[in-house]
């Protein structure tokens, strides 16, 4: 079981360092704050009071989900995104498999 709850978040947009660095140039927008990555196989996961307010444009979802990710339950309770330009940022990048999802409070 994974339970992520009361996560307010956003990316620094001042590198910390010279890979910080070049990682941010070729693709940090792109990037999830939270990501089940290739191969991810989960039983029960809980995602509650996601909040994620960037201060930029952003191309990247708050929560991905690759293509070869599966979550058989999948709880999603009060997840958002903003940006502060108001362009609507992406939520949600589903890639994976979920084989039950249950959404409450849903604000995307």
């Amino acid at each position: 079981d994974i339970i992520i709850e009361h996560v307010h978040a956003r990316k620094s947009y001042t590198p910390l360092g010279e890979d910080c660095f070049r990682y941010w140039e070729e693709n940090a927008d792109r990037c999830a704050i939270i990501e089940f990555g290739v191969g991810a196989v989960c039983g029960n996961v809980t995602l509650r009071d996601i909040i994620r307010h960037e201060t930029q444009s952003t191309e990247g979802a708050a929560v991905a989900l690759s293509s070869s990710a599966v979550i058989e339950r999948l709880v999603i309770d009060n997840l958002c995104q903003t940006t502060a330009d108001g362009v609507t940022a992406p939520v949600w990048d589903n890639k994976g498999t979920i084989r039950q999802l249950l959404e409450h409070n849903r604000m995307y």
